[in-house]
């Protein structure tokens, strides 16, 4: 993925079944985007950006853990 001449490494791990989701999809795509480009705002520009995203069921309860390189 290249962000303003940059380029990011992006790892996604979201298991192969599918979750339903009570929620308005355009406030959770607005989220979403927001934190991915905030992510790879904060990697230094001397760095190589590495973002993993994954998702992990709990019973009803599903978590999605975002992790990067970035500063903060």
């Amino acid at each position: 993925l290249f962000i303003s001449s940059r380029e990011v490494d992006i790892h996604v791990d979201i298991p192969d079944e599918e979750y339903i989701v009570y929620a308005d999809k355009d406030q959770l795509v607005l989220v979403f985007n927001n934190l991915i480009k905030n992510a790879i705002q904060a990697i230094p520009e001397d760095v190589h950006g590495r973002l993993d995203i994954s998702l992990r069921a709990d019973g009803e309860v599903c978590n999605i853990i975002k992790k990067d390189n970035g500063v903060g």
